[in-house]
């Protein structure tokens, strides 16, 4: 009999359970129908899984009918087989609509299963606004006016969820207040005329004008009957009951005229004057300027007076509701015919004073004086003026209006001024230490020059018209030339500091005059005497180097003699050249071998040779020297030693050399004998080591031909017959015969030799 099992029996509705036949036999069997419990059904024409999603919750009844091969059909129900879970989400809202602003409820009606309770509900307001409650109420305030759709999903406990969505669900609304007026000013009584402009339509209005007066007219008039501020208020109500409001303020006022001038008292024609209102509460103005000056509508206008007068200006203010006020001004322009200025004396030899006086009109501000030699001078209505050149003058005055006015008056007669300009040139205004300066004449006169006579500052004159004067000492010297001409005139140029003899600076150098080579020499610039002024110094050096210091860095030169130089320029360009010879010497040298080998225990002379002039000789170290202060020591070190010669020469230049003296001890200091005879006489009785530097006889052995040892001794002195071999062998006279020996040396340079050898034993 078909069976069918299902991957899950309880679920959240809209989840998908599978569901499995099984115990079928596909070769018999043809198809199977579905049948979900939920009112619909699924043909299959295998035995594979299908899938099925139920809608709502419940508890669900599900059958497998089988059809085989001839049509035959088995059925099996499986009672309460699905359990399905979830809430059914629903709202409404009371109403669904309000006012912009104002919180809106919102009513949940959502359906449990029966069996699990609603724990969340999330709210998507269509706002751009979510918000997840966990309970009643369900409250959120529309900041905008506008159509939205709102979604509410809930989940309950066992987490099955589900959702509603609601188009174009809420709609708010608030009106968007406006008004306009005809004028925010008017005077009492004027009508005012309002214009409501607020949206969207339909609306009511009420409107409060603030004076105790009010309207529900859409677009009303009002007039006020006494001035102030009063608020206008607007009152609107939509279709929908929502209200907004707007305030604005009307001015009542009586207008108040008034203006500014830029000039009301001038001399000068035409006098332009700028006419500035200042009116309060006026919507138009209208000028009068004068008798005969005409009138303007402009708000600011600009009048040309061009005739000297005296002329009332009005000013008349119109402001709405037909109120009027006038402001009043006069303007002078003055007669400036017939002006004179007066001064003295008309002649006489420059240089010359002479006094002016001027009075002008009462506006006068400033005065500006033209005397007619190139020189003015301003602000004052009296003044003295001296006239240094000849020459005749005619002298202005320009009198100066608080606008700007210009006023230009001439002098009736020239000033004759007769005379010299005494000038001169010199050839040399600056010298150094002293020199001869040459004086050109360049007067210029009016009338023949009778004389010259000359003050050169240092006691010196002279009355030639171009001298030559010599200034022997520094100093500042202050020049006059003065000239007398054939009328009497006498008149003076001086020239401060005309001729300044600058004190070249004194300097000398210090340093070395003799070096070695190699050394580094530091020259100094000093000054023999003081100098305060600023000084540039330039050192030329033998090698090529140059500097700009007083002390420039130390130098090195090659052998030979130079010389240096050093030039030093103040500020007025004065210079003093110092010079220091410098011979540079060679150093010594030293002609000696590198090494030199010695037997140890042996000395030998240094072979060193020195070039010419070489006096003083110092060796280092002094061990095993004949002497440390002499050309050529005699060495006997025991160990080999390097050995450094600092020299100098009469020059006092030094230098040093090297020698290693290498100490040797094999083959060379020591002596070990073939043959022995001891038999008591004295002489050759015993078998030792001999020799010079050899410090330890470390080990001596004998063997006879067996390899026996027949002697040994070990550290004792070299040259120690008695530590030697006396030819007994265990306590008796060993047999004539040859013997071999091995000794290890140790020399007083710390080198081991070791020998080994045949030594015949004879009696």
């Amino acid at each position: 009999m078909p069976d069918f099992t299902a991957d899950v029996n309880e679920l959240c509705k809209g989840a998908q359970v599978t569901l499995t036949p099984v115990n079928v036999d596909p070769a018999v069997t043809i198809g199977f129908l579905w049948l979900f419990g939920d009112g619909t059904q699924q043909f299959s024409n295998s035995n594979a899984p299908i899938s099925h999603a139920y809608s709502n919750a419940g508890t669900y009844n599900v059958t497998l009918i089988a059809i085989d091969l001839n049509t035959c059909r088995d059925t099996l129900v499986k009672t309460a087989f699905i359990r399905v879970n979830g809430p059914t989400a629903d709202f409404v809202a009371q109403p669904p609509g309000g006012c912009t602003g104002s919180p809106i409820s919102f009513t949940d009606q959502s359906l449990t299963d029966g069996t699990h309770a609603i724990t969340s509900w999330t709210w998507d307001f269509g706002d751009g606004t979510t918000q997840t409650f966990t309970g009643a109420p369900f409250l959120h305030t529309y900041s905008l006016s506008d159509t939205f759709t709102v979604k509410l999903s809930v989940r309950d406990a066992i987490g099955c969820s589900d959702s509603i969505t609601r188009i174009n669900y809420i709609i708010t609304t608030k009106p968007a207040i406006s008004f306009t007026m005809s004028s925010p000013t008017s005077c009492p009584g004027g009508r005012i005329s309002f214009v409501n402009t607020t949206t969207p339509t339909p609306f009511s209005s009420f409107w409060d004008f603030g004076d105790g007066n009010t309207s529900a007219l859409y677009n009303p008039f009002h007039a006020y009957a006494d001035t102030g501020r009063y608020a206008v208020k607007l009152i609107s109500t939509d279709s929908s009951g929502c209200v907004d409001s707007l305030v604005d303020y009307v001015n009542v006022i009586r207008p108040r005229a008034s203006f500014l001038v830029s000039d009301s008292f001038s001399a000068c024609v035409p006098l332009e004057v700028q006419f500035t209102n200042t009116s309060v509460g006026g919507v138009e103005s209208f000028w009068d300027f004068g008798p005969g000056e005409g009138n303007s509508g402009i708000q600011d206008p600009i009048h040309f007076y061009s005739t000297p007068g005296t002329y009332r200006v009005r000013l008349l203010m119109k402001a709405i509701g037909n109120c009027y006020d006038s402001a009043f001004v006069t303007i002078t322009v003055l007669d400036t015919a017939g002006l004179r200025f007066n001064y003295t004396p008309l002649q006489g030899c420059n240089p010359l004073q002479i006094d002016f006086s001027a009075a002008g009109p009462v506006s006068t501000q400033s005065y500006f004086w033209d005397f007619g030699d190139g020189t003015s001078q301003s602000n004052t209505p009296n003044i003295s003026h001296v006239y240094q050149s000849f020459g005749n003058y005619l002298p202005k005055v320009v009198l100066l209006d608080p606008p700007g006015c210009v006023i230009p008056v001439t002098g009736i007669d020239s000033i004759r001024i007769r005379g010299a300009n005494p000038l001169f040139g010199v050839s040399d205004s600056v010298l150094c230490d002293a020199g001869l300066v040459n004086f050109t004449d360049s007067t210029t006169s009016s009338e023949p020059i009778t004389s010259y006579s000359w003050n050169f500052g240092d006691g010196g004159t002279s009355t030639e018209q171009q001298p030559s004067h010599y200034y022997s000492t520094p100093g500042s010297y202050t020049i006059t030339l003065t000239t007398s001409t054939q009328s009497g005139c006498v008149n003076s140029y001086t020239k401060t500091m005309g001729v300044r003899v600058i004190a070249r600076p004194d300097i000398a150098i210090s340093g070395d005059s003799t070096s070695c080579i190699y050394d580094s020499i530091r020259y100094s610039g000093i000054f023999l005497q003081p100098d305060t002024s600023v000084v540039t110094w330039q050192w030329n050096f033998p090698n090529g180097n140059t500097s700009n210091v007083q002390n420039p860095p130390a130098q090195t030169f090659q052998t030979g003699s130079y010389t240096v130089f050093a030039y030093a320029t103040n500020s007025d360009g004065c210079i003093d050249t110092a010079t220091r010879n410098l011979t540079v010497y060679p150093l010594p040298t030293i002609t000696m071998p590198g090494q030199m080998t010695i037997a140890v225990g042996f000395a030998d002379t240094i072979p060193a040779s020195y070039s010419a002039g070489v006096n003083q000789w110092n060796w280092t170290p002094p061990y095993a020297l004949s002497c440390s202060n002499c050309p050529r020591p005699v060495a006997s070190p025991r160990s080999t030693t390097t050995y450094q010669v600092a020299f100098s020469d009469i020059n006092g230049c030094r230098n040093t050399g090297t020698i290693e003296v290498v100490v040797i001890c094999k083959d060379a200091n020591f002596y070990i004998p073939n043959t022995f005879s001891p038999n008591g006489d004295g002489n050759n009785d015993r078998f030792y080591p001999r020799g010079r530097g050899l410090y330890l006889i470390r080990s001596m052995r004998v063997f006879n031909r067996w390899g026996e040892v027949v002697f040994e001794n070990r550290s004792f002195a070299a040259n120690d017959a008695n530590a030697g071999w006396d030819g007994r062998f265990r306590g008796n006279r060993a047999q004539p015969d040859v013997y071999v020996y091995q000794i290890e040396i140790q020399c007083d340079n710390g080198e081991m030799i070791k020998l080994s050898g045949d030594i015949a034993l004879i009696l």
